[in-house]
């Protein structure tokens, strides 16, 4: 009887505790997930934005004959594809959240 009794109380202590931890860490800010981004995210987005950069002064001319047509806003959405999107995932984002 009290193996039983143990057993029931260690499931029961198992099974309360489960879903308390899986809503800490749905929150994202825990630190494997601040540590990650700082030193693997952060610099990729570093990286993506210089990229970005780049092809966006090399693909300027194309842009300039996309720009002709209506509605004449083609190097908006390039910069926001190439540059603002890559900026605002690298500095404006908090640390730790991918969303």
């Amino acid at each position: 009887m009290k193996h039983i009794f143990l057993a029931v109380l260690l499931f029961s202590a198992v099974s309360i505790s489960s879903p308390a931890y899986a809503e800490s860490a749905k929150e994202g800010n825990s630190s494997l997930f601040v540590i990650t981004d700082i030193l693997i995210y952060r610099p990729l987005g570093l990286a993506a934005t210089v990229v970005g950069a780049g092809l966006f002064v090399a693909m300027s001319p194309v842009t300039a004959f996309a720009q002709i047509t209506p509605p004449h806003n083609a190097f908006e959405k390039t910069s926001d594809i190439l540059i603002k999107g890559p900026v605002r995932f690298t500095f404006s984002r908090p640390l730790g959240k991918f969303d």
